[in-house]
């Protein structure tokens, strides 16, 4: 009598086998693995430390990032389903964030930004726009209501300080510097939701892990467009 949880991760270990058979192994194995459906069992103890000193760790935690390029990625793909078939856009793309959200063991933050997505798609067809605020938190209650205890697990936690600042400061400190250049404007938006999702997880980042890293801008700004090519 196996638990949704256990089937999700037993999809997730025939993930990690596909990937070996098709020739992987080592750190190349590990480093997909963790990359994809966010398992870092596989990777290299120095390794992983190198990414959690540079501040590059969440690229290895499936969450928003993901879904949010499996969105676009659907999105661009049935770009031929017009206002007519809206709904049945909105429905593919749904079945294939929850479809990947299963595959990759259920985990808070991968859950957190699939049920966020899913409700801003609901009010979007509904025309009733929600806050992005109340959407976090009722994402939250969700997952607190199917397994409180997942209120002390380091995801959970990290995942939505992390969120909670980025919709609380980032429009705020982004205003503070207006840049025409498209190149440089991009940049600064790297640099502002960077910043304010580290100031919200330093606290919580020193009390588990005993380290903050420094370089963290300067790694963020280089890896989220490199990890999203990949």
């Amino acid at each position: 009598h196996r638990s949704l949880k256990d089937i999700s991760l037993i999809a997730a270990r025939r993930i990690t086998g596909l990937f070996a058979a098709a020739g992987l192994a080592g750190d190349d194995l590990g480093l997909v693995t963790a990359l994809t459906i966010g398992e870092k069992d596989l990777l290299d103890r120095d390794l992983l430390t190198s990414f959690s000193k540079t501040g590059a760790m969440h690229i290895m935690a499936v969450s928003g990032l993901h879904v949010g390029m499996i969105s676009l990625c659907l999105s661009s793909l049935l770009f031929f389903l017009k206002k007519k078939g809206e709904l049945l856009k909105v429905i593919i793309i749904l079945a294939g964030l929850w479809i990947f959200a299963f595959i990759t063991g259920l985990s808070p933050s991968v859950l957190r930004a699939t049920i966020m997505f899913s409700f801003l798609q609901a009010g979007r067809l509904l025309k009733r726009p929600g806050n992005e605020m109340n959407t976090l938190l009722a994402s939250a209650f969700i997952l607190l209501l199917a397994r409180p205890a997942v209120l002390f697990e380091a995801g959970f936690q990290l995942s939505y300080i992390a969120v909670a600042f980025i919709l609380a400061f980032y429009g705020p400190l982004y205003r503070i510097i207006r840049i025409k250049n498209r190149i440089l404007d991009w940049l600064w938006q790297m640099v502002a939701v960077s910043l304010v999702a580290q100031a919200g997880t330093f606290p919580l980042t020193v009390h588990l892990f005993n380290i903050f890293p420094l370089a963290f801008l300067a790694t963020n700004i280089f890896v989220i467009p490199v990890s999203f090519a990949v």
